[in-house]
């Protein structure tokens, strides 16, 4: 159709760029990894909530908590404040 071609055209760069971000890349160097690194222990799944907690993602701390049977912490379901600097989106 003659608007997609326009389109692909007049945008060619963005459409270049969004092939190659879609393309997988099999050619990554060996990683070495040991089951036993990736095991989830309590203080790495508290690590996880903090960080879900840092970026406001309550949901997800919930979800963590309920999932392993972790006791939710004030550190774990306290969102931290906004930066008065920070811009809104909306």
């Amino acid at each position: 159709p003659q608007p997609l071609r326009e389109k692909l055209i007049s945008n060619k760069e963005e459409a270049y760029l969004s092939q190659k971000l879609a393309q997988l890349v099999y050619d990554v160097p060996y990683i070495k990894f040991k089951l036993k690194d990736a095991v989830w222990t309590k203080d790495r799944l508290n690590n996880l909530a903090d960080v879900f907690t840092s970026f406001g993602f309550k949901s997800l701390v919930s979800r963590i908590n309920k999932q392993f049977g972790l006791t939710p912490s004030k550190a774990l379901t306290t969102l931290v404040e906004a930066d008065p600097n920070q811009q809104q989106l909306f």
